[in-house]
């Protein structure tokens, strides 16, 4: 689970978190979850031309995030395919209620062509769920 701190940046105007700040925040922990799974994409990108973009996305919607909030969010693998992994992510706010949900298909490109996930994300293969 990663946390963050809600500014001024990432709100409208009434200092409710705008709804596609919710993507900016869901790749900063999926970067930091990577990076914990000893996955430094910066290096893959600029080494190796390896990229991991998001093909689809879907955001569900429960209570409003503020400003001044700290939320956490939680980072989990739902589904692997040869090319693909399916991530959930739970938004959680500082009362530890959910206020969003989303699952993110995540995709491997290698020089610009689709590449098997397993090979630069080998943390997942003992475990294909939940890791």
């Amino acid at each position: 689970m990663y946390s963050f701190y809600i500014s001024y940046r990432d709100t409208d105007a009434a200092g409710v978190m705008y709804y596609a700040n919710y993507l900016a925040f869901a790749e900063k922990a999926r970067c930091l979850w990577l990076l914990d799974n000893n996955v430094d994409v910066a290096k893959l990108h600029f080494e190796k031309n390896i990229v991991f973009p998001v093909r689809e996305v879907n955001i569900i919607y429960k209570k409003s995030l503020y400003l001044g909030e700290k939320i956490w969010i939680t980072v989990e693998i739902e589904k692997v395919e040869k090319y693909s992994l399916l991530v959930k992510q739970n938004f959680i706010n500082s009362k530890g209620e959910l206020s969003a949900t989303g699952k993110f298909k995540i995709v491997c490109l290698e020089n610009g062509k689709l590449c098997p996930i397993g090979k630069y994300l080998i943390f997942f293969q003992d475990d294909k769920k939940n890791k």
